[in-house]
């Protein structure tokens, strides 16, 4: 299968497709006029401590005070499952911790103590001692494999397997767990230095969200629309995954090029053909989205076999 990912900008933000044999399976747009804190590693100030909560509020230098809950909190103190709040921190003390969630209407922030560190095929948890996988690659057949690889390579290190892992050799995951260990030791001493509420470590802008997210040795071609988007994707590729920097491409209108905006204005349409004939009808409601199919006198097995791979498709854009 080949593989293609686009990225342009539009009036909207930065808008990306990921293509699979020339099909567009996935559409995203990143709003680059609205700072996302997620992922920011911050040293926050704990202003107080509900034990009937069983939850802090820490001042991280965002909108509101965040929340950080028992459970997140442990790794914070190097505490046991069952300690409670109030044993683990305390009003006044200086905690790093990383933003889950930030601030939106209605809630306040959400941050952990459990940090991770991404990388192209592993997310580092210097806070943790036990090896697991991606959701995407617990569900091929190569968990058990990949697992027992991790735990041989990476005894007693809490990492997580991507799921572009398996396409890796064991020298570039070593060399990747390598970076993020050093990236960790000057969050560490950037920490020690710093006084709370400030902001350690920023994941970075849209651009390097979307190659975090998406990037894998099998992609063909990355193609971008403007010269500032191809010049910083170099610079990150290079320093993550130099073998394709050579794939990386400039074009103008990049999704009208690559026939992905013809095919996400086909998407957006309530009907979508099916190959062999007929089509999907799809219909949101309130309560959900049906999607009915129209086999146009093919036979029902005949015409639900074809309309699987399409609803697929259609599920992910």
């Amino acid at each position: 299968m080949s593989r293609e990912l686009v990225i342009e900008r539009s009036p909207f933000g930065l808008r990306t497709g990921l293509l699979e044999d020339g099909r567009l399976v996935e559409v995203d747009v990143l709003d680059e006029a609205i700072e996302d804190p997620r992922g920011d590693i911050v040293l926050g100030r704990v202003r107080a401590v509900d034990p009937d909560l069983g939850a802090a509020f820490v001042d991280c230098g965002l909108a509101a005070d965040a929340y950080l809950g028992a459970r997140d909190a442990r790794f914070v103190a190097g505490a046991g499952r069952e300690e409670p709040i109030e044993r683990m921190l305390r009003a006044g003390q200086g905690v790093l911790v990383q933003v889950r969630q930030g601030p939106v209407v209605g809630k306040a922030p959400r941050v952990t103590g459990d940090i991770a560190l991404v990388g192209v095929y592993l997310v580092f948890r210097p806070r943790r001692r036990t090896v697991s996988l991606s959701a995407r690659l617990e569900r091929t057949p190569e968990t058990a494999e990949q697992r027992a690889r991790a735990v041989a390579l990476f005894p007693d290190t809490g990492l997580t397997l991507r799921h572009a892992a398996p396409m890796a050799s064991d020298a570039e995951l070593v060399a990747e767990l390598a970076r993020l260990r050093d990236r960790w030791a000057q969050i560490e001493a950037a920490a020690k230095a710093a006084t709370p509420p400030a902001r350690i470590h920023a994941v970075g802008d849209p651009l390097q969200r979307v190659l975090l997210e998406q990037i894998a040795p099998d992609l063909e071609r990355i193609v971008v629309g403007d010269q500032a988007s191809l010049v910083r994707a170099r610079t990150w590729l290079a320093e993550w995954q130099p073998a394709l920097a050579e794939r990386l491409v400039s074009v103008v209108d990049p999704f009208e090029a690559t026939d992905a905006a013809e095919q996400l204005e086909e998407a957006l349409q309530p009907g979508v053909p099916l190959p062999g004939g007929g089509s999907l009808i799809i219909q949101p409601t309130a309560a959900f989205t049906a999607i009915d199919v129209n086999g146009a006198g093919r036979r029902a097995l005949e015409a639900n076999l074809a309309a699987t791979g399409e609803i697929a498709r259609q599920l992910r854009l």
